[in-house]
């Protein structure tokens, strides 16, 4: 018999949930969590975990639980090798409240020690090279242990991956006046550009097993060339039974293993906007410009991007055009979102930077190459939030931040007794979409997942 076929969706194994205080030692959680949640997001730096506590026996007195405690947890999807496998430091103790006069429940609010030291840390020094070597030199700053054991011990500091070093954006410099380690490491993504990726959409982030600092555009590029991406998920309802041999789309490999049926059929769907065409003008992800004063050179420069499919002749009539467009960047599919037909202005969403601000080096920014990069990346930061949906499947324990899926929708029309599969998906909603946060929720023994799926153009 299949292992497989013994697996219900959802099915989960908590491996490891206990409590290590300075005070009292480790207590084993797991018959005191009623259920947690564990997000992380491309847009927040660090995980972040609550629990739900019901204790019966005086536990958070005893322990006592007055904050800064760590929490590890490991849990894994049956048959999958990936487990999740993670420790948090608990900073807040919040939805206290008394069921009767022997059991009490609250919520334990954690975070990664990198978040939580990141609270205190500041750095007050000036900083020159590139900016991957600057990250790196920072990061190593605040690197915490990604697991403790019940012994006390670490498993080895948590590693950040940096992809395409070495990155284009060298001989950089600034000064961190009192600034956070996260706050430089987000400056530092904000005027990074990768050696081979063009577009500036480089982020700081926390993925499952280690911190991410680099492009979005870094990650497709490479699922795409091994033609690899994570799973594939349907609206469509499916049968009473599960079914065990794998029916995905054979055009891609997929990183997850098949377990059966119920794991791709999406349980619920939000998708509050699928497109606005003020919004897209208003971010400046429709079109978009940026001026900078040279204060050496006392010259004003001004650089216009515009994403529509006019770009190109729009670049042939206005030299502040830079000329490139859609196709010079890595998409997940090949249409672009915006049409023709759009009214699309530059200048209807203006940013400014300053250039060149001392004689003798930059604080700040230093040439035309970093306002060009500031200018790429405003469209890319609206990229983020113009194509984005939501669905809850149940959950797996090898999922990641900035995998790609791909998502069936149905298209809803008449349908021919042997219709083809193009006829069968609505080609606007249907295709590969990235993971840009993930919410694991494990509640009586099944865990869910919650996923924000974001898109940059149609088709596959």
């Amino acid at each position: 018999m299949r292992e497989d076929i013994n697996v219900s969706a959802g099915d989960v194994l908590i491996e490891e949930a206990f409590i290590i205080s300075p005070i009292s030692g480790v207590t084993d959680l797991r018959n005191f969590i009623m259920g947690f949640d564990i997000y992380h997001a491309v847009d927040v730096n660090s995980i972040t975990a609550t629990f739900q506590i019901t204790d019966a026996t005086g536990l958070i007195t005893a322990v006592p639980i007055i904050g800064q405690e760590f929490i590890t947890v490991k849990f894994r999807t049956p048959n999958i090798d990936d487990a999740f496998h993670r420790t948090f430091v608990v900073h807040t103790i919040s939805n206290r409240s008394l069921v009767r006069d022997r059991e009490q429940r609250y919520t334990l609010e954690c975070i990664t020690s990198e978040g939580y030291v990141d609270l205190t840390a500041r750095l007050t020094e000036k900083y020159v090279g590139s900016t991957d070597e600057l990250a790196a030199q920072i990061y190593v700053k605040i690197a915490g242990d990604r697991v403790k054991t019940e012994s006390g011990d670490g498993l080895g500091k948590i590693d950040m991956e940096i992809p395409d070093r070495p990155f284009a954006s060298n001989n950089f410099e600034f000064i961190a006046n009192h600034w956070s380690p996260f706050k430089c490491l987000n400056f530092l993504a904000s005027r990074s550009r990768h050696g081979d990726s063009s577009k500036t959409n480089i982020l700081f982030f926390e993925r499952a097993g280690s911190y991410y600092f680099g492009s979005l555009e870094s990650m497709i590029k490479r699922q795409k060339a091994a033609n690899s991406i994570y799973d594939e998920y349907t609206k469509v309802e499916s049968q009473d039974a599960p079914t065990f041999d794998d029916s995905r789309d054979k055009t891609f490999k997929y990183q997850s293993k098949y377990l059966n049926s119920r794991y791709h059929t999406i349980k619920s769907m939000a998708y509050p906007r699928f497109k606005s065409l003020l919004l897209n003008n208003i971010t400046g992800f429709h079109a978009t410009s940026i001026f900078s004063y040279d204060f050496t050179n006392k010259t004003m420069l001004n650089m216009k991007y515009d994403n529509s499919p006019n770009a190109e002749a729009l670049a042939e009539n206005d030299r502040r055009f830079i000329k490139e467009k859609f196709d010079d960047f890595e998409t997940m599919g090949e249409v672009n979102t915006i049409h023709e037909s759009h009214l699309t202005n530059a200048m209807a969403h203006r940013s400014f930077t300053p250039m060149n601000t001392s004689l003798f080096g930059s604080s700040y920014s230093r040439g035309v190459q970093q306002v060009r990069n500031e200018l790429i990346r405003t469209n890319a930061l609206a990229e983020l939030e113009n194509n984005v949906l939501e669905i809850t499947i149940p959950g797996k324990t090898d999922v990641d931040l900035g995998l790609l899926v791909n998502l069936i929708f149905p298209l809803t029309d008449e349908k021919t007794s042997q219709p083809k599969r193009d006829n069968l998906e609505d080609p606007f909603v249907s295709g590969l979409y990235m993971i840009t946060a993930i919410r694991h929720t494990v509640t009586n023994g099944k865990h869910d997942m919650t996923l924000r799926l974001m898109r940059d153009s149609l088709g596959n």
